[in-house]
């Protein structure tokens, strides 16, 4: 082999090997892009996981609350059986007082006197807007917070139940089966707040029939 043929061979081996160390390079660049892109993807599921979660956990919270109200509806049935003119038909959404028959009143002074029917409704939307809105502390009881963000609801007897907003639950007092009023008991809340404002209203509805 003379020294021509010596040369051009090295040329030829150096030439290869450069393209090979070329195709390498670019195999790595392709193979960071597509780990790249998984990442960012699994990422994406991620948040999308945990947003689901915490839209799940609010309905939970809003059906706990739901049937909360239920339970004390069916504890007062005297008021309840009361059908239109019963205290839980309040579309307009009932007073926060308390009645002050259970427990302490406002000013921390132990009250004995029994709760009428009226009064137990009135003292249920009492602890039932407390809870599901927020209360501030007072000097008898502390500081409640809210179970759900921007919580609203409102209790009536509506033949369409599944409708309505906060402002404007659209109870339509209507008694579709004669002495056998439908309860309906609304709740809202706002999903996804943030940086940007609000999010989406979401609405939460049972019924009780006695």
């Amino acid at each position: 082999m003379n020294w021509h043929t010596t040369q051009h061979l090295k040329r030829s081996q150096t030439h290869a090997q450069q393209k090979t160390l070329g195709f390498t390079l670019l195999e790595v660049l392709v193979a960071i892009i597509v780990f790249s892109i998984g990442l960012l993807g699994l990422a994406g599921l991620q948040i999308l996981s945990l947003k689901l979660s915490g839209d799940s956990l609010l309905r939970t919270v809003a059906a706990l609350q739901a049937n909360d109200m239920v339970d004390r509806m069916r504890a007062n049935v005297a008021a309840t059986s009361l059908g239109i003119t019963s205290p839980y038909n309040n579309a307009a959404g009932a007073s926060n007082a308390n009645p002050a028959c259970l427990g302490m009143n406002s000013s921390g002074n132990l009250v004995n006197t029994s709760c009428t029917p009226t009064q137990m409704a009135q003292h249920d939307f009492y602890e039932w807007f407390a809870n599901l809105s927020g209360s501030a502390a007072t000097s008898w009881r502390p500081a409640i917070p809210a179970a759900l963000p921007s919580g609203a609801g409102v209790v009536c007897i509506d033949s369409t139940p599944n409708d309505g907003t906060p402002d404007n639950p659209a109870c339509d007092n209507v008694v579709v089966v004669a002495g056998k009023p439908i309860f309906a008991i609304k709740i809202w809340w706002t999903e996804r707040q943030g940086p940007q404002g609000a999010g989406a209203t979401h609405r939460y509805v049972t019924t009780l029939s006695l």
